[in-house]
């Protein structure tokens, strides 16, 4: 027998096929076309703006030429890519550029919340058994509070405070994640109740 090479196929029988065996993760566009040229034996083309990341086709921002059948009955209809006309071009150029405004403007303003914490001194006391060991602890929770009385913004225990619960007296470090790319480790002094705070250091309350 001959050998069988890959030929595009009619997006018809593509999506009776995908009705019959499920999701299709990765398909190339060149094997799509539509249905209406499957007499004429051709595949036209279209430009789409991929709106999200689209495995063997390209990623979010890129312009792609693909099958006209592929766009209309996968790519578009799921939210994958927008048709790339001149309108659609220049409202999502200014989306993007609006984007990057934002995020410039965001990871500057975690840059200098950054440095002024690198700064920050919390001191808790809190009652102290043999050997220095705390009876309960300072969580997350705590230090939170704390950073948000010190600073007058908003920290999530979960999201932002990179820390066991701390159960000795003592000083530690602690970490605090702002975004992805951008942390601080600020200062935690654990004082036994009763004592005096230094002078010019942050208060917090265990």
């Amino acid at each position: 027998m001959g050998s069988n090479p890959t030929r595009p196929i009619c997006v018809g029988h593509f999506l009776d096929a995908v009705r019959c065996i499920g999701p299709v993760v990765e398909v190339s566009p060149n094997l799509v076309y539509d249905s209406a040229d499957c007499r004429l034996g051709r595949q036209p083309g279209v430009k789409v703006i991929l709106i999200q990341d689209v495995v063997n086709i390209g990623h979010a921002g890129d312009v792609k030429n693909v099958a006209d059948g592929y766009a209309r009955n996968y790519l578009i209809p799921r939210g994958l890519a927008l048709q790339a006309t001149p309108g659609a071009m220049k409202e999502f150029r200014a989306q993007r550029e609006s984007d990057a405004r934002h995020e410039a403007h965001m990871a500057a303003r975690a840059e200098a919340l950054a440095e002024r914490l690198r700064h920050v001194t919390l001191t808790f006391e809190a009652k102290v058994g043999e050997k220095g060991r705390l009876y309960g602890s300072i969580t997350p929770a705590d230090i939170a509070e704390a950073l948000e009385r010190e600073t007058g913004q908003q920290f999530d225990r979960r999201k932002h405070i990179i820390s066991e619960p701390i159960r000795e007296v003592g000083a530690h470090t602690v970490q605090i994640r702002l975004r992805a790319d951008v942390t601080a480790e600020i200062q935690v002094l654990v004082k036994p109740a009763g004592e005096e705070p230094a002078e010019g250091s942050g208060a917090g309350t265990g």
